[in-house]
């Protein structure tokens, strides 16, 4: 048996090995490739830097724009109550909700009378876990698997 474990030790050791050997050698291509890259988009951004300014000027008075009609069209709503702001330019305000619980204590008791199906009691499992595998008597209701793992050291 421990010349077969040898056989297959030093298989797997010349398999990653070869295997180490070329992952270098794709990331010498890919680091290459990578300058390569870079430069033509160093070389992009200069040969266009003017064009390249002038489409972020155009992107910031774009948002600035969407920016107040959504102010506008708010505001409007906030004035009227209408949400259909104008139907002709298709500008309309959505209302949306989000609840939250301004008071635990009440809402827990609330919950108790009226919902008891959404109070949970639940055990920190992950916690627990870490606890028992230190105190001195390990509990009866505790489930203890061992697996064997293989170890391969480096030579």
């Amino acid at each position: 048996m421990i010349v077969q474990l040898s056989d297959f030790r030093a298989a797997r050791d010349e398999a990653r090995i070869n295997y180490f050997s070329i992952l270098a050698d794709l990331s010498i291509a890919e680091a290459a490739l990578n300058d390569e890259i870079e430069a033509m988009r160093a070389r992009f951004r200069d040969q266009h830097a003017d064009l390249i300014a002038i489409a972020d000027k155009a992107r910031d008075i774009a948002d600035r724009a969407e920016a107040d009609l959504r102010a506008a069209v708010v505001e409007s709503f906030l004035a009227t109550g209408n949400k259909q702001v104008d139907k002709a330019l298709k500008l309309s305000v959505r209302v949306n909700r989000k609840l939250s619980i301004a008071d635990q204590v009440a809402a827990l008791a609330w919950a108790k009378a009226n919902a008891p199906m959404l109070v949970r009691e639940t055990l920190d499992e992950k916690a627990f876990v870490k606890i028992a595998d230190t105190l001195p008597q390990m509990p009866e209701f505790v489930k203890v698997d061992e697996m064997p793992v293989a170890v391969i050291g480096d030579l």
